[in-house]
């Protein structure tokens, strides 16, 4: 959740989030402010909202990959989160979710010095769903939109006070990692209702839905208004709201403009879009020994992660849950991915395909065309650095929104090789130290 009354996307409150930007606005005054109508509301919130205009040399941001990273991480979170009555304090002193077990959600985080002083998760829609989807209803979202809800944000409660120092550049290293390296295009968020306006008319969200929901049990049962971004268009959205403010309330300028200081991104394909760090020493550290979470997941939750981490290290872990046959679910584990691709048609004309998970034996995705079910049919798919690949089978499913599904029946050696590399990414971590595959990965 990213609470309002819990802060900027689930942590400390948002006016101690955001220092004194907003905490010299007694409360009552800020209650009066938001039963405003929104044209007047709306220029007052980014009146009192300052920006950073540069950032600090001291602070540093990327990707949690160690275990010393993802506890510091974790126990930030888990204190802002019973701070606010989100949760009860656990044993451990660290929130940890279901959800970072996959690969499909990355922790990001804030360094200083060392200590991590800011943390936000990202949660790709997966086989396991997004959080916020057990309350809100994103069948309004287009197709082609691929998610991740904004969750698990936090900053160090000795920090609050300078100015959202750290926020803001967290948020905008969120904002290009998610869009650049992660497949993103729209961020989902769960926030406190009374803080929903502070969403709308600064970073611009649009509303889930109409009315709150009372109770969000991802978060202990507090209301919550659902919102959405569409951070492919984010430089056009934000240039329109503050593309003519001054530096310090110029929200384009620090998230479109600014230098990207001390970012660090990861060194790979942007196609990969995925950034397992998560070693069967990390999976028992953090699941097994320091909270009952995997245990406590569901039989086909634990199917789906057996197929995710196929290895015996992992599945030496991993409850069995409701298993299906190995080798089966082996040559049909989906790798998410994006690619482009070409429908081959018969007039040498081609239909774009986006593609989004592949497999040995088939890939899905989405047309912005409509596409024909019925007979065989050639697809070229660009896979960086094993050159073009033309791939033929037929769709299995092909939905009025677009999403297909497609059955390969020919491939090539390049195709093999490509899944292969996809696959293996898991493999290295299980069979060497997270160590030795950064470092590999930095070579």
């Amino acid at each position: 959740m990213l609470p309002g009354g819990t802060g900027f996307f689930s942590g400390a409150p948002l006016e101690t989030a955001l220092g004194a930007d907003i905490l010299y606005m007694k409360l009552n005054l800020w209650s009066l402010l938001l039963k405003l109508p929104s044209f007047i509301k709306t220029p007052i919130l980014r009146r009192v909202v300052f920006f950073p205009t540069s950032i600090s040399n001291s602070l540093h941001f990327k990707v949690a990959e160690t275990q010393d990273e993802l506890e510091q991480a974790f126990k930030l979170l888990h204190d802002a989160y019973v701070r606010e009555n989100l949760m009860s304090p656990h044993p451990s002193g660290m929130r940890i979710t279901k959800y970072h077990t996959l690969p499909s959600t990355t922790t990001l985080i804030a360094v200083e010095n060392n200590v991590v002083v800011g943390t936000v998760s990202l949660i790709r829609q997966s086989s396991f769903g997004l959080p916020l989807k057990s309350i809100f209803d994103i069948s309004d979202v287009p197709a082609s939109a691929r998610l991740a809800e904004v969750s698990a944000l936090a900053i160090k409660t000795d920090q609050l006070h300078q100015r959202g120092r750290i926020l803001f550049p967290l948020l905008k290293f969120l904002t290009h990692y998610s869009r650049d390296y992660f497949g993103v295009t729209h961020f989902v968020i769960a926030v406190n209702p009374k803080w929903i306006d502070f969403y709308k008319s600064i970073l611009l969200f649009k509303p889930l839905a109409k009315k709150p929901v009372k109770n969000y049990s991802f978060v202990n049962g507090a209301p919550a208004v659902g919102g959405i971004l569409d951070i492919e268009k984010l430089p056009q959205i934000f240039y329109k709201a503050y593309g003519n403010k001054p530096n310090n309330k110029n929200l384009y300028k620090f998230f479109i403009e600014l230098e990207r200081t001390n970012m660090f991104f990861p060194l790979r394909k942007k196609s990969v879009i995925t950034d397992p760090m998560l070693s069967p020493k990390l999976l028992e550290h953090f699941f097994i020994k320091k909270s009952s979470c995997l245990n406590e997941m569901t039989g086909a939750e634990h199917s789906i992660l057996r197929e995710m981490y196929d290895y015996p290290e992992y599945l030496n872990l991993i409850p069995e849950g409701n298993v299906v046959n190995f080798r089966k679910r082996r040559n049909n584990k989906r790798l998410e991915i994006t690619l482009e691709g070409r429908l081959l048609l018969q007039n040498e004309q081609s239909v774009p395909l986006n593609i989004h998970d592949v497999s040995l034996h088939g890939f899905g995705g989405f047309a912005a065309k409509s596409l024909e079910l019925q007979g065989s049919h050639k697809v070229l798919i660009n896979i960086e650095d094993f050159a073009p690949c033309e791939l033929v089978g037929k769709f299995v499913h092909v939905e009025a929104t677009g999403r297909f599904g497609f059955e390969v029946n020919q491939s090539c050696h390049r195709w093999r090789a490509f899944i292969d590399h996809l696959d293996s990414r898991i493999q290295v971590i299980s069979d060497q130290s997270l160590a030795r595959w950064v470092a590999n990965q930095n070579q």
